[in-house]
């Protein structure tokens, strides 16, 4: 209900900002993907914003070669491929942080609740250039990232002291633990501004009911925020601690998406390992776009 209710705050807030940015002519603006216009009239050389019509563009309707698309959502789900080598003779002749951030895990510890480990990728603008008559274009944007990790097992992501109760020098780091809790809710959450830049191929521009669009091409990120929440069984008092731990700052990684007449679907495939260092897990997620282009 959270995402939902940032869903519409946002789109509270950028409508405005929406109707006041446009500067086209007499005619109405699309926005949303094509997926809608703001409907103006003129009068005394002033336009003002009458309203907003959501609908498909018509087989004759315009296109600019370059378009501006503000606000979109996209909805889906996590999951990773994991390349770490977890058996113990290996585990021994890593570097002493490796080792140490592992602390002894084993993939099982990582398996996620697949039904559970959520994806939002929220647009914040993107623009499509033309470079043939809108059958082949470039689209490039910023947007903002969040992918959920919800553990089965009761794993704790923490940033270790430097000085153990003998007064003793430790590994001062992030490290992954098996807590001796149980929790009814257990993830982290990763939050990206992302860069994506692809290549989109459509073959009815002018009619959106014919239209079957196709992007291929990449998208780089940077972390902005982490964190783990976690609640233990029989109780509601969630625990968070807000952290990198050993998250990768910049992210690259691989991305298609397919649509027709108003619906797209993603997928996402990192070229980078969640943690910098430890393990190596590639992330990937798949999903549906509910608004935007």
């Amino acid at each position: 209900m959270k995402y939902l209710a940032l869903l519409i705050t946002s789109l509270f807030f950028l409508t405005p900002l929406l109707l006041k940015a446009q500067e086209e002519k007499k005619d109405s603006t699309t926005f949303l993907g094509g997926r809608g216009k703001i409907i103006f009239t003129e009068k005394d050389g002033k336009k003002k914003a009458m309203g907003v019509h959501l609908g498909s563009k018509s087989k004759d309707s315009s296109r600019h070669t370059l378009e501006t698309y503000w606000f979109g959502f996209d909805m889906g789900f996590n999951q990773y491929t994991d390349e770490t080598n977890y058996d113990p003779a290996s585990v021994i002749r890593m570097p002493n942080r490796d080792r140490d951030f592992i602390n002894q895990r084993t993939d099982d510890d990582f398996d996620l609740r697949s039904g559970k480990s959520m994806h939002f990728n929220f647009t914040i603008v993107k623009q499509q250039l033309s470079l043939y008559k809108h059958y082949v274009s470039l689209m490039y944007g910023i947007t903002y990232d969040i992918n959920n990790w919800r553990y089965k097992e009761s794993i704790r992501w923490e940033m270790t002291s430097p000085i153990d109760s003998t007064g003793m020098d430790t590994y001062d780091g992030p490290a992954i633990f098996k807590d001796s809790f149980s929790y009814k809710k257990n993830k982290l959450v990763t939050n990206y501004l992302q860069v994506p830049v692809l290549l989109r191929f459509e073959t009815s521009p002018r009619d959106d009911d014919r239209n079957v669009c196709i992007s291929l091409g990449g998208f780089a990120g940077y972390l902005v925020r982490a964190h783990t929440k976690q609640i233990r069984s029989g109780s509601d008092q969630k625990e968070k601690e807000f952290e990198d731990f050993n998250l990768n700052k910049f992210q690259m990684g691989l991305q298609a998406e397919i649509g027709y007449s108003g619906v797209s679907l993603y997928f996402k495939r990192n070229l980078t390992p969640l943690t910098e260092y430890g393990t190596e897990q590639y992330p990937y997620c798949f999903g549906i776009r509910l608004l935007g282009q």
